[in-house]
This record gives C-alpha cells, sequence and structure tokens, in this order.
C-alpha cells in the first residue's frame, strides 16, 4: 500500500499468530496483519483502501477482511465487537464467547445444521445498540472448523448465512469442567456475568478513554441481555449443548 505520510505506529502486537500493528499516517489510520491484509481509513473508520498482501491465500484474507479488519473499523467509531461466534434463531441471536478451543465454531455449525438457524458470525461478532436493545450484525458466511489430525482450521460454509441483523437474546459463556456431570447452565448476573464477557471484548488499544468507554458498553449489555454460564465435561457430545441452546427461552425484558 503506498502511503503520503510515514507511518506513526502505535500498537504492534500479535493476534493469534499473526503481527498485527496500526498507526497514524497524516489524517488517516493504517492497519497491517503480516502477511494477510493491510488497510487505510479515516480516522472515523471509513475505509479508504485495503488490500491483500500477494500470496496470502483468497480464503485467510476474506475472513481477517470481514471479522478482525472490520471490527478495528467499527473500533475507530467507538463501536464493539466480540471474539465470538453468533446465530440467529426465531428472530435472536445465541452469542457463544470463550477462549480459542471451547468449541465456538463447532457449536455454531452444529447449530446451523437445525431448520431456521442461520449463521451471524463464526469469530467475530459486531453488537450495535438500538433503541431499548443490542443487535448483533451479520458479518461472516464461514465456520473455521479443526479437522481431525490437522494443527489448522478449514472453511465450512453453513446450511445458510444470516442477511439481517438479529436481537440480542442470550450470551453463553463455554467452560469445560471434566469434574462435570452432564451440562450446567447457570444464569449471570452483576459482576460475574461483566467477568464472562470482558475477556471477549475485541480491543486495538489499551487508554483510560476506551477503558471507561467500554465499561459502559458492558455495563449496557448485562443491563439488557442475559448471560449464561454453559459448563460441561468433555465426554459431553456437543450436540447436547446445541440442543440445549435451542430449548432457551425467548428473552424479554431482563
Amino acid at each position: 500500500m503506498k502511503t503520503l505520510d510515514p507511518v506513526d505506529w502505535r500498537v504492534s502486537e500479535r493476534q493469534g499468530d499473526i503481527a498485527f500493528r496500526w498507526g497514524y499516517a497524516g489524517e488517516d489510520v493504517v492497519a497491517e496483519w503480516e502477511g494477510v491484509l493491510t488497510l487505510r481509513a479515516n480516522r472515523g473508520g471509513e475505509l479508504k483502501e485495503l488490500h491483500a498482501v500477494p500470496g496470502a491465500s483468497a480464503e485467510t484474507v476474506e475472513k481477517m477482511r470481514l471479522g478482525v479488519a472490520r471490527a478495528f473499523l467499527r473500533a475507530q467509531r467507538q463501536q464493539y465487537s466480540l471474539h465470538a461466534s453468533a446465530i440467529s434463531w426465531n428472530g435472536q441471536a445465541i452469542v457463544c464467547l470463550g477462549a480459542s478451543g471451547l468449541g465456538k465454531s463447532t457449536i455454531a455449525e452444529l447449530l446451523c445444521r437445525r431448520v431456521g438457524v442461520e449463521l451471524l458470525a463464526d469469530d467475530t461478532t459486531a453488537i450495535e445498540f438500538v433503541p431499548g436493545r443490542w443487535n448483533v450484525l451479520p458479518s461472516e458466511s464461514l465456520l473455521w472448523l479443526a479437522t481431525d489430525g490437522a494443527t489448522g482450521k478449514s472453511p465450512a460454509r453453513p446450511a445458510v448465512a444470516a442477511r439481517a441483523p438479529a436481537v440480542l437474546g442470550w450470551l453463553v459463556s463455554l467452560t469445560f469442567d471434566d469434574q462435570a456431570d452432564g451440562l450446567a447452565l447457570q444464569e449471570l448476573r452483576g459482576g460475574d456475568a461483566v467477568s464472562a464477557i470482558l475477556p471477549s471484548v475485541l480491543r486495538f488499544e489499551r487508554t483510560a478513554a476506551l477503558w471507561a468507554r467500554e465499561l459502559d458498553f458492558l455495563g449496557g449489555l448485562v443491563s439488557t441481555s442475559r448471560i449464561v454460564r454453559a459448563t460441561r465435561s468433555h465426554r459431553l457430545p456437543a450436540e447436547a449443548l446445541a440442543d440445549a441452546l435451542l430449548e432457551l427461552p425467548l428473552v424479554g425484558p431482563p
């Protein structure tokens, strides 16, 4: 990507296995995911240019373009995204939170086999507030799943990808406990709910102003949504959890 001004790099870190950095170039912001893509936008998050790195796989570029790159642009507009999978069911969204390896994509894929379930997001879930509720936006149309004997993930297309936002119904925090007997669903409130969501908030900087806005976001999310912790052992088939999530009641006022 050609730049008219040198880039003043502000943040340099790793996002999973990929080195990431962003900074300012004059009135613009530039972000780079090493070996995958580079983007330039204005400081209000309006995309100006996006270029794939030569040699990067088209599927990886598309995953990052629709996922973390879009989340980065949203962050410039002070909007929020979660490291989470999400599906739409009966007009409401079920969002699965948790660290890598807890089965977010697997659960989403199993849910998408059910009639009437649509994929909203595989790994990066965009949330926006409209008067009286939170909406989950459709962002990703592929699921990335681990395959037997493989160290990485491969893309899979769900039966139906959502085209319209869904009202946020449930936020589900996934955990494993091999001492657990079956599946336990525990609704969380207050500080416990905030603690369950906080590790999944995608952020691209760490400033006092960001922390203040983020606390407002979390407070609003917890006060207007339902949060449940789903605890299961590795022995429990993932299908059992998928079935249980579709039995959660439609959400009204908390």
